[in-house]
């Protein structure tokens, strides 16, 4: 009875045995009527058949197949009939926690729907950072990366601030001007910015101008290049000219100075002859041209008695004034006797 039993089980476990085939696999069959997609992948990382395809975080299809060609990994997948996508549409492998499935992500184009059996290029896909590589980059940060670089750095940046609070705060508060100055002339540094690129297109356009003006001076400033003694001298020249002339205003400053205080005076007696100077030579004018017509042989002794002129004496310069009114007097008495016009 025993051996009955001992077998029976036996053959029970047997055909209960379960193999890794058995497994059932992520996904599952969509329901509805569906299209095919492609999508080239430049890594399909860990994708398994039957993996979801999302969209907006809805499933809307299946990996039916992965095949490798070119060194790319092809895709095929299933989508819901229902669910249109517009070309532009691009596919990321991504993973919905740090240890789920890999699944394949649509996000949507702007653009008329893609035809069934249409292809996603390699331009048009890509894949997320996994953990392995998350964990891998960090360890290289950790092990040989730049943290302990970050701490010298922290290290140096405190040595070099400490006991410089005010001076590093008061730096702070320049910037934070500056920074909006800038901003606030935003405008201005683009309008700059557009001139300059236009004066540059301008310099470009011009570029033959430019080239025959640049070959045009060499010649000349190899003239002035060949010179350059020349003017070095004349300029020495002309700094000693200054010199001597400078040596000589100092050393005759004072007989320039007095020349002018003598000359002051009469200066002064010629300025207030203004009032009777004008009106006297006009009658000496008058006057010669009436003697030159109609006194002609006749003394001049004669005529200046006729006149009423007597001898003048010698006047000093402070009388001139005077005396050019009674000269003025008796020279239009003279015409007005003799009958010429004033």
């Amino acid at each position: 009875m025993r051996v009955l039993l001992a077998f029976a089980c036996v053959l029970l476990l047997a055909g209960c045995s379960v193999t890794a085939a058995d497994l059932p696999l992520p996904g599952g069959d969509v329901e509805g009527e569906t299209y095919e997609l492609n999508a080239v992948f430049t890594d399909a990382l860990n994708l398994p058949d039957k993996a979801r395809v999302k969209l907006d975080g809805v499933v809307i299809g299946t990996v039916e197949n992965i095949s490798a060609k070119d060194f790319t990994a092809r895709v095929r997948m299933v989508v819901q009939k229902a669910v249109s996508l517009p070309e532009g549409t691009t596919a990321e492998l991504r993973q919905a926690t740090p240890l789920g499935d890999v699944f394949v992500a649509l996000h949507r184009g702007k653009g008329p729907a893609l035809a069934p059996g249409a292809t996603l290029g390699v331009e048009s896909t890509s894949s997320a950072a996994t953990v392995e590589d998350t964990l891998a980059a960090l360890s290289t940060l950790i092990n040989g990366g730049g943290l302990g670089q970050l701490k010298t750095i922290t290290h140096e940046v405190n040595a070099a601030l400490d006991g410089k609070a005010d001076q590093t705060r008061h730096l702070i508060g320049e910037l934070d001007t500056t920074l909006k100055t800038l901003n606030a002339r935003t405008a201005d540094i683009d309008r700059i910015l557009a001139s300059i690129k236009a004066l540059s297109g301008l310099a470009q356009q011009r570029q033959g101008t430019i080239d025959a003006a640049l070959a045009d001076i060499t010649p000349a400033l190899q003239v002035l290049s060949e010179q350059t003694g020349r003017f070095t001298e004349v300029l020495t020249k002309v700094a000693d000219a200054g010199d001597t002339g400078a040596r000589v205003l100092g050393q005759t400053s004072a007989d320039l100075k007095a020349m002018l205080r003598d000359l002051s005076p009469v200066l002064d007696g010629f300025g207030a002859l203004h009032d009777n100077l004008g009106p006297t030579l006009r009658s000496l004018v008058g006057l010669g041209k009436f003697v030159e017509g109609a006194t002609k042989g006749e003394s001049g002794v004669g005529i200046a008695r006729f006149a009423g002129i007597t001898n003048l004496p010698v006047l000093g310069l402070g009388d001139l004034n005077g005396a050019l009114g009674t000269i003025s007097d008796n020279i239009s008495d003279l015409i007005r006797k003799l009958g010429a016009p004033r």
